[in-house]
């Protein structure tokens, strides 16, 4: 088989057998200009459709003794004076007729064009062809700008065609716009309204077919039936995608060099679709650039909710949007599928629902214009507002918080929509301490954007929270926990503070005896534990109080064994248990005493008041009846009747007996502690270790154990917050940073690119500093060839700070005899120089020298929700954790609780790296 060659070309305009269909738009242009009363056609489409591809093959197919086509391209023309402009086209008008080009100078009113070269042109030209002007892009005149002089081609050229096309009705004009004549202004509308307007859209399918197969023409592939209606199911016939779906497919075919032509089935063309879009990536953004805002919104919310030619209800988009972003919901967006449909983007499935109208292009939206992206782009819209913005964003890094407040509120002013000024402001203020104001910044935030705004607004709450607590305001300190745990249920620190407060009032209640406050308050502090403990010690309460009743109950009685069964099982659980001044002890003695030693009748008669009163009634009536009848026969025997004379006896007191004294309750012996079984200890594992890059070069390791450490810090910047408790298992972690001779083995082994600016890199003299101007993928590229990682954010503070919430690696006070910091030295110094500001673990210059790349997405408010277990960080984001400080850095920065950032495609001249692994 001869050397294959690739026949898809995808997007450079195609020429001669390699293009296909538009048969039908090229008769009827044709056939157009033969009318003489027609002097303009306008044909329009999507980009990347094949316009231009379209123009050059009329250039090729109009005949040539009936036209003479004049191809030439406006992009890029409309800043250019109108005289400079007509000089190109005169040159290119000139070479087609084949005469000379003008001497003279074209003019910007156009006059030397007109009656000078015009005239000369047509001479040429004859009277049996017309010029056909192929005008291409030619919208871009359509973006006029008052800022642009009058002599400007966007103000003055098509004014000038459009005279032209008046006083020369032998001159005909094909204008080629990316949007159909009626969205363009009045006066081109006005002008192009009688002209022959078509539209050019996906090839019919016989031409479709035909591209596809252009391989097999050539006998370097075999598609299948199916493989050719799957490439058609997924560019819909789009002529630029067909072409790059093709051209990828061909080219991982030939991958591994095949002797015969490859067959192709569906399966190789669904491997090849991503590959085909990332290479297609420059041409889809030049299609996504020109939609609108409002259109840009709605393709991303349809891309997100569908699958392959599924289509979505408009009313299902709304909801999507709404539940992303209120300020994406807005009469523009809500109109914005119809207009997607016109430009071909979607089709109208009916009843108000839509699907994409080319998959590949569904695909790519889904995977690069994700709706959080699509959002930013909105705050870009407004640039004076985005200019003040990045000024301010520029002063946040630098810590400027005043200036970053200035800035933030210019950008809010000029656009009170642009979400991250209004974060950004949050943040600032929250720096410089005004938390009121800061909640009301992330408030607005918040109403433009709940998905984006919520944790940060959770985290000023927690703020607010805190420092409530602190002032004692603990009802306020509640009520912005409430508000922080509504945004954010899983906040860790505004739920510390909701137990902490909680907690504490369940011990207040709990210890004035308030049992049931003290159950309140612990389920209020999700304290279920204690909770069941305190319900415990309810039961039990009241058990002992029923048991006291019955025993003082019963020895009221006189039912001793039943008193002494009672009384001793409250006294066995609370020895000092008692009821007023009714004590559980004494009662049980008595009911000890008495069981063995009944006390008389009486005695257990006025024990109970209830018996005593119906007795009292008989006795005082008794009395009065025998006092009544006593003193009729005193009064008889005093008048000497009757036997009662002298018949007075004395009574006798009877005599008290003692109460026998209880007996002591016996102690009870202690049960015997089982001793535990002992735990085998693990093998410990080496302190230092010596590994072997692929080059042969030596690296030292050092042991940072396995263990729990406190990450963060209360007293830092927002970002440090709050501090938190984290486990890691067990690592390495290089004693140096990487130094630039270690970096070169790997470029020299061809697993790594050089840094970006090799000054250091290249000077002998630096071989031991550390690598710097490499960005993030340089550095984990680097660690991946020797085995090993980048650390984790959590891994690399605890290797720094060690478990006992250390300030700096060797303690709490800094100077230049421990770290090369901002005032030191100016520069980077070799690794391992600084023995005194080593950290817990042995390792060297986690403070200054340079900054390190470790391996977490950045996210401000990450603490809030970090795993307590080996935290891997945020699962993405637009930055990433720079750790330690650098030469140029203050004492602030670098501690140990300190977190930068930066863009991972980012470099510089103070930023480096160390690499980590697992035993």
């Amino acid at each position: 088989m001869a050397k294959p060659v690739n026949p898809y070309v995808a997007g450079n305009p195609v020429r001669g057998k390699n293009f296909f269909g538009r048969a039908d738009i090229l008769e009827r242009v044709a056939q157009e200009l033969r009318n003489p009363g027609t002097s303009a056609v306008v044909l329009f489409g999507q980009r990347r459709i094949g316009k231009t591809t379209v123009l050059l093959r009329l250039q090729e197919t109009l005949p040539g003794d009936e036209f003479l086509p004049i191809f030439f391209d406006l992009q890029d023309q409309a800043r250019r004076r109108l005289g400079q402009v007509l000089g190109d086209l005169a040159e290119t008008m000139a070479d087609a007729a084949g005469i000379e080009p003008p001497a003279e100078k074209m003019d910007d009113r156009g006059r030397a064009f007109r009656r000078d070269f015009l005239p000369r042109f047509l001479q040429a030209v004859g009277d049996g062809r017309r010029p056909v002007f192929l005008l291409d892009e030619f919208d871009v005149l359509d973006k006029a700008a008052a800022e642009l002089p009058e002599e400007a081609a966007a103000n003055s050229l098509f004014p000038f065609l459009r005279a032209l096309m008046t006083d020369f009705p032998a001159l005909a004009f094909v204008f080629v716009a990316g949007r159909n004549p009626e969205e363009l202004s009045l006066d081109f509308s006005a002008t192009l309204k009688a002209s022959l307007v078509l539209e050019l859209w996906v090839l019919d399918e016989d031409s479709a077919r035909a591209l596809v197969r252009q391989a097999e023409a050539n006998g370097t592939l075999r598609f299948t039936n199916d493989a050719v209606e799957r490439v058609l199911q997924l560019t819909h016939g789009h002529p630029y995608l067909t072409q790059l779906l093709c051209q990828r497919i061909w080219e991982r075919a030939y991958a591994a060099k095949p002797k015969d032509a490859p067959q192709i089935y569906a399966a190789d063309v669904d491997a090849a679709a991503p590959d085909a879009l990332a290479m297609g990536r420059a041409a889809l953004d030049w299609l996504w650039d020109g939609l609108t805002a409002a259109e840009r919104i709605y393709a991303a919310a349809l891309a997100e909710s569908s699958d392959e030619n599924e289509p979505i209800a408009e009313d299902r988009i709304i909801q999507v949007l709404s539940a992303h972003a209120s300020r994406l919901r807005t009469r523009e967006v809500e109109l914005a599928p119809r207009d997607l449909v016109k430009r071909r983007i979607l089709e109208d499935a009916g009843e108000r629902r839509y699907c994409f109208a080319v998959e590949l292009l569904r695909r790519w939206v889904r995977q690069n214009r994700p709706l959080k992206s699509v959002k930013e782009e909105l705050d870009r819209e407004d640039r004076t507002a985005d200019l003040a913005f990045s000024t301010g964003e520029s002063y946040f890094k630098r810590k400027r918080w005043d200036d970053a407040r200035d800035s933030f509120e210019k950008a809010l002013r000029e656009n009170p929509k642009h979400l991250k000024a209004h974060l950004y402001l949050g943040e600032t203020l929250l720096e410089l301490g005004r938390i009121e104001d800061a909640i009301r910044a992330f408030e607005k935030a918040y109403d433009l954007d709940r998905d984006e705004a919520r944790l940060p607004l959770a985290r000023a709450w927690l703020t607010q929270a805190a420092a409530l607590q602190n002032s004692g305001n603990e009802d306020g300190a509640l009520e912005a926990c409430a508000k922080a745990l509504e945004l954010s249920p899983a906040e860790r620190g505004a739920l510390a503070i909701w137990a902490g407060i909680w907690n504490k009032r369940a011990q207040d209640a709990e210890a004035r005896g308030d049992l049931f406050a003290a159950v309140e308050a612990y389920n209020q502090a999700g304290n279920d534990e204690q909770v069941v403990r305190i319900r415990k010690k309810q039961e039990e309460e009241e058990e002992l109080a029923r048991r006291f009743t019955e025993g003082v109950g019963a020895l009221k009685q006189g039912e001793w064994a039943r008193a002494v069964e009672a009384l001793q099982w409250v006294v066995a659980r609370r020895p000092d248990y008692a009821r007023g001044d009714e004590k559980a002890a004494r009662l049980l003695a008595q009911a000890v005493d008495e069981g063995q030693n009944p006390p008389p009748p009486l005695v257990r008669l006025l024990r109970q008041p209830s018996r005593l009163i119906p007795l009292a009634a008989l006795l005082i009536f008794i009395l009065f009846f025998g006092l009544g009848m006593g003193q009729t026969l005193v009064d008889l025997g005093r008048q000497g009747f009757g036997p009662f004379k002298g018949l007075a006896t004395p009574t006798n007191t009877p005599t008290p007996t003692s109460t026998p004294t209880p007996t002591n309750t016996p102690t009870p012996t202690n049960t015997p502690t089982r001793t535990p079984t002992p735990t085998p200890t693990p093998t410990p594992l080496p302190t230092e270790i010596s590994l072997a890059d692929p080059a042969g070069n030596s690296i030292s390791m050092r042991l940072v154990p396995a263990g729990e450490f406190s990450m963060g810090s209360e007293n830092g910047d927002i970002s440090e917050r709050p501090a938190h408790t984290v486990y890691l298992d067990a690592f390495y972690m290089d004693t140096y940073e990487v130094t630039n001779a270690l970096y070169r083995a790997c470029v020299e082994a061809g697993a790594c690119d050089p840094p970006h600016n090799t000054r250091y890199y290249d000077d002998a003299n630096y071989a031991n500093h550390p690598v710097v101007n490499v960005d993030w993928h340089q550095a984990s590229a680097y660690c991946a060839w020797r085995g090993a990682r980048l650390p984790t954010e959590a891994e690399w503070e605890k290797a720094a700070r060690g478990t006992d919430g250390r300030t700096y690696p060797w303690g709490e006070e800094i100077n230049c005899d421990r770290a090369n910091y901002a005032g030191c030295v100016g520069g980077t110094t070799p690794v391992g120089r600084y023995a005194s500001g080593v950290s817990p673990y042995g390792i060297y210059d986690l403070a200054g020298n340079v900054w390190e790349w470790v391996a977490d997405w950045y996210d401000s408010g990450y603490y809030a929700n970090s795993p307590a277990r080996n935290p891997p960080g945020p699962s993405s984001g637009s930055s990433r954790v720079l750790r330690g400080g650098s030469w140029d850095d203050d004492e602030n920065d670098v501690r140990s609780a300190d977190r930068s950032w930066l863009g991972p495609d980012y470099w510089i001249n103070f930023v480096g790296f160390r690499c980590v692994r697992s035993p």
